[in-house]
């Protein structure tokens, strides 16, 4: 159960408002890069002084309750006419696992660190046509999660953020396809994060 602040309590129970209730949403994709965005026709700063969170058209289906024992779901729609929401998904690892925040907060009390509401799901499915990004939110099972949590490549690279940490590339080069042959050319292959020692018929256990 949500308990509202007393400002928003006040809010509610107006007769006339001079504000409106805005939902924030904060997506991290894996990288991670962080894209805020409000439903709003002006940017918002919140809390006053913090973070802005830009106008952007998305939808929201309305977020509820299960009584059969399902894990609940939300679809949300982003527009992506653009392509710029489909370019983070691109670099993210196609937007699934990335990390979504929904907050609400009234415009009339933008100085309130809370907000109303603050809820967070992850992408468990995602996908993007030429009009709208689609994230399906929810939660993660055991039953969903990857065992072992790595695999073992041969002569692919596991490392999904070239010139990361973990890759360590260093050089002025931008691309990388994340073959061994391509790490060799880069003279980087100490640091492939592959196994080039592993068999070709796999491991099975």
């Amino acid at each position: 159960m949500h308990t509202l602040s007393t400002a928003a309590i006040a809010e509610k129970n107006a007769l006339v408002n001079t504000g409106a209730w805005l939902i924030l949403m904060e997506i991290t994709f894996d990288g991670p890069t962080t894209v805020r965005v409000c439903s709003n026709t002006a940017n918002i700063v919140w809390p006053t002084g913090g973070d802005t969170y830009t106008a952007f058209p998305f939808e929201l289906e309305e977020v509820g309750d299960s009584a059969k024992g399902e894990r609940p779901k939300v679809t949300v729609r982003l527009g992506n006419a653009s392509r710029v929401m489909e370019q983070y998904m691109e670099a993210g690892n196609g937007g699934i696992d990335a990390e979504v925040t929904l907050r609400v907060v009234h415009s009339a009390h933008l100085n309130l660190t809370d907000p109303e509401i603050e809820l967070t799901y992850r992408v468990i499915d995602a996908r993007a046509d030429s009009k709208w990004a689609h994230f399906t939110l929810g939660s993660v099972g055991p039953f969903d999660r990857r065992w072992p949590r790595n695999r073992v490549f041969k002569n692919f690279c596991r490392y999904k953020v070239f010139k990361g940490t973990r890759c360590g590339y260093a050089g002025a080069e931008t691309v990388c396809d994340r073959t061994l042959t391509r790490c060799r050319e880069l003279g980087n292959s100490d640091r492939f994060g592959g196994a080039p020692g592993a068999g070709r018929r796999g491991l099975y256990a």
